[in-house]
């Protein structure tokens, strides 16, 4: 497994837009948490939040522009 070198800042998206995002996920799941526990309720995935191209731009210099998992060069798949 690569080590990831976490960059000093977050993207602009994810420090604006995500964590309000967060803030409302939070919210709601202080407001129900037993329906998120047991499933009956889930968040929802935002991909024009976190597949914004900045993201994936500073999470492709932080893992060497390999899979976290596997370490395959994610420019060749």
């Amino acid at each position: 497994m690569i080590q990831v070198q976490k960059l000093p800042t977050a993207p602009a998206i994810l420090r604006n837009r995500g964590q309000r995002t967060t803030d409302e996920y939070k919210a709601a799941y202080n407001e129900d948490p037993v329906s998120y526990q047991q499933g009956g309720k889930k968040f929802e995935f935002d991909s024009s939040l976190y597949g914004a191209k900045s993201v994936k731009k500073a999470l492709k210099k932080a893992q060497h522009s390999k899979c976290c998992f596997c370490e395959a060069k994610i420019d060749h798949v």
